[in-house]
């Protein structure tokens, strides 16, 4: 990408590593690649160039977003078994109301990503995508470990979910079946 420092891309994220100095360093930026890559807590949080209109390879007219969570144990497969059927099913309600959908690399990360049109974004923008990716991050990474006792509750059982606002009730017919609106703040 001979281009990216003259593009679009590369202007909206200098701006925004100076508006966001010093919590984002000036060395977070890789200018070879366009690559911006931080921590924020438990989180690394990573933005890159991407084209969404093939034709136009010229420049970037996107940007991913994404945020890498945690290393995951692929090999229990007891355990993810329920928290990947859950975790389907918020990303059936996150792509419609964030934009954030969830994933899990070859390696096992645990990641969520979003993918920004550069036409919707300045720097101000940017950073409360980041903010709210950042946050959706934290959520899920704080309840990952409750996900999985989500299905195995019964009726008589009272989920305690800390990153809810309110309880889940499921029945034993639905053992695998979740409320999906309790978990609008995990993503």
């Amino acid at each position: 990408m001979s281009t990216l420092s003259s593009s679009a891309y590369f202007n909206l994220v200098s701006r925004f590593i100076q508006a966001m100095d010093p919590a984002v360093s000036s060395d977070a930026l890789d200018p070879e690649e366009g690559v911006v890559e931080f921590t924020a807590g438990n989180l690394v949080v990573r933005f890159f160039p991407h084209n969404i209109n093939k034709e136009e390879t010229i420049e970037p007219d996107a940007l991913v977003l994404e945020a890498d969570l945690m290393l995951l144990d692929l090999e229990n497969r007891e355990v993810n078994h329920d928290r990947f059927l859950i975790l389907h099913q918020l990303n059936a309600l996150s792509q419609l109301t964030t934009g954030i959908i969830a994933f899990i690399t070859e390696e096992g990360m645990l990641s969520i990503g979003k993918v920004l049109p550069l036409t919707s974004l300045d720097e101000e923008k940017l950073a409360n995508e980041v903010g709210s990716v950042i946050e959706s991050g934290n959520n899920l990474f704080e309840g990952w470990n409750n996900l999985a006792d989500l299905t195995n509750t019964t009726d008589d059982e009272t989920v305690d979910n800390e990153t809810a606002d309110d309880a889940t009730e499921l029945t034993e017919e639905s053992n695998t079946t979740t409320d999906l609106n309790s978990f609008s703040q995990i993503c």
